[in-house]
């Protein structure tokens, strides 16, 4: 599964918005080759990386909701590693 550049575009939008709502800069980023994907908070990989599937797009955007909603939080710990619980 290829994501369009507006698909990457629009997942990044997304995770953008979510970060803004709770405090963090979250990002949807595509790898190089297109194959994996990734969400990071503030630089750090949160989520993924994970291969680029139907599946696996579709469990990052209910993440995102999860966090949005206060399902999922993300957190730094004592190390300064962020953290999705």
């Amino acid at each position: 599964m290829a994501l369009s550049p507006d698909d990457v575009t629009m997942l990044d939008t997304h995770a953008r918005q979510v970060g803004e709502a709770v405090g963090w800069d979250l990002r949807f980023v595509q790898a190089p080759a297109g194959n994996h994907f990734a969400i990071t908070a503030d630089g750090q990989l949160v989520h993924g990386p994970f291969p680029l599937d139907e599946l696996s797009v579709h469990d990052a955007r209910m993440e995102l909701d999860m966090i949005a909603t206060g399902g999922r939080r993300i957190v730094k710990d004592d190390e300064g590693i962020v953290r999705l619980l």
